[in-house]
């Protein structure tokens, strides 16, 4: 039974480890190819296809996962949830990360001007640069909103939202880099700074709902004192370096589904096309 579809967009690699330890090989993350990067939006056909390999599917993950597409017509119990990050903090980050782990040679003031620098989270969960599209998809189809800079408190909630799943939020940080002078170069310089917040002023708009009218709703349905369950939950947030349910999820993924992978998905993206191109 497929229940939990994560928007992978921020914070990806930590909520895909707790997906994977707490699911096992009942998570998949999804693979479209290299050729559907640009804009990648998988399709309810391509799920159905994995799930002849995720045969006990819960929960889907990965790049292409949005709620825009036509995967809500796949089970009446899918349950979206996603995390945000403060829009004009995470594209400097993300240029850093194409510059020291991908080896991106353009600069700064030519990449921020295309397609994969500023709205990312806005295109991410509406198909376009717009910030009233994916407030409406928020509203409507995803049931949960975390913050990545209230990552833990995010993590409870998220648990206790989740429920009786049994997620198990313990985590160790991934793709935290231990330089950040090219980020705190870009937050700093006037110039650099005010092109962040130029290419993202849909994802700032978006940012400010989920801070100011999603995200406290969310705190304040809690029940019980949030303030000490996060601190239990930090006192006690030591993984294993190990779990049995990983190693089965390793082998699936690795051994059966990345090679069967190619022949699992459509050839290019086929679900509300129409959407990315509106304006």
């Amino acid at each position: 039974m497929l229940a939990f579809v994560h928007i992978r967009k921020t914070g990806g690699s930590t909520v895909d480890m707790i997906l994977r330890q707490s699911f096992g090989a009942g998570h998949c993350r999804i693979r479209l190819g290299k050729e559907r990067a640009a804009n990648p939006v998988a399709a309810a056909a391509e799920i159905r296809r994995c799930r002849w390999i995720y045969w006990k599917m819960k929960c889907l993950s990965g790049h292409g996962i949005t709620p825009h597409s036509d995967l809500d017509s796949i089970s009446k119990q899918l349950r979206f949830f996603t995390f945000l990050r403060e829009p004009v903090t995470r594209c400097a980050s993300d240029y850093q990360f194409r510059v020291v782990r991908g080896g991106l040679k353009q600069p700064f003031h030519e990449w921020v001007r295309t397609e994969y620098a500023g709205n990312q989270q806005t295109l991410k969960i509406a198909g376009r640069p717009d910030a009233d599209a994916a407030i409406e998809i928020l509203d409507s189809k995803v049931g949960f909103v975390g913050l990545l800079e209230r990552f833990d408190e995010s993590l409870v909630l998220l648990q206790r939202w989740a429920q009786p799943m049994g997620l198990d939020i313990r985590y160790q940080a991934k793709n935290v880099s231990g330089n950040s002078s090219i980020k705190t170069q870009l937050l700093t310089n006037p110039e650099s700074l005010s092109l962040l917040r130029e290419v993202n002023q849909e994802d700032l708009k978006l940012y400010r709902y989920v801070n100011e009218e999603i995200y406290p709703k969310r705190v304040s349905s809690f029940e019980g004192d949030l303030a000490n369950a996060v601190e239990d939950f930090q006192r006690t947030n030591q993984p294993p370096a190990v779990y049995p349910r990983q190693i089965g999820s390793v082998l699936l993924r690795e051994m059966i589904y990345k090679p069967l992978a190619p022949l699992l998905r459509n050839s290019e993206n086929t679900t509300v096309p129409q959407m990315r191109a509106a304006s």
